[in-house]
């Protein structure tokens, strides 16, 4: 089924779906020291900010969640590692009878795909420093290409803001 068809819990559910059998199949997110969405959020700051890139967060509000969340699908249907996975889930998407969808797990939710899928691009860890700050690194041992780091964030960043407007008419 096209992304653009899908209903807002059917879009939900599918990052669901799609996050949880990414995680059985590369290990959790909670493998490499992703407890709660602070940690995702924290680890996408890393991320930027390893690239020199500047911050970009999962919309707040839910409109802003699930279209980032639409654009997250497209872009899993399409990847080399993700593809096959989402066109199954998409062929036969998840269906709840559920009529709203919360702001807060919707943003969660599409935070754990974007992880979830970030760790078929790069390798990451959290672990301690000498004086016992937290740090997390950062290696892009799944592929060859030496710029991985800003192409991934450059992916995730159009991936959370909404598409510039369209140009006035003339």
């Amino acid at each position: 089924m096209p992304v653009a068809q899908l209903s807002d819990r059917s879009v939900v559910l599918s990052l669901q779906e799609i996050a949880q059998e990414l995680g059985d199949e590369l290990g959790s997110p909670a493998d490499s020291g992703i407890a709660d969405a602070r940690d995702a959020e924290e680890l996408l700051a890393a991320l930027f900010t390893a690239a020199g890139e500047p911050e970009v967060a999962v919309p707040a509000d839910e409109p802003g969640a699930v279209a980032a969340g639409r654009r997250l699908l497209e872009l899993l249907a399409e990847d080399d590692v993700t593809g096959e996975l989402a066109r199954s889930v998409l062929a036969d998407p998840p269906q709840d009878d559920q009529l709203a969808v919360n702001d807060a797990v919707t943003g969660v939710v599409v935070l754990a795909a974007v992880v979830s899928w970030l760790q078929t691009k790069v390798s990451f860890r959290f672990h301690r420093d000498r004086e016992g700050r937290r740090e997390i690194e950062f290696s892009a041992e799944k592929t060859t290409d030496p710029k991985v780091l800003r192409q991934v964030v450059r992916v995730i960043r159009d991936l959370l803001l909404p598409p510039p407007p369209p140009p006035p008419l003339p």
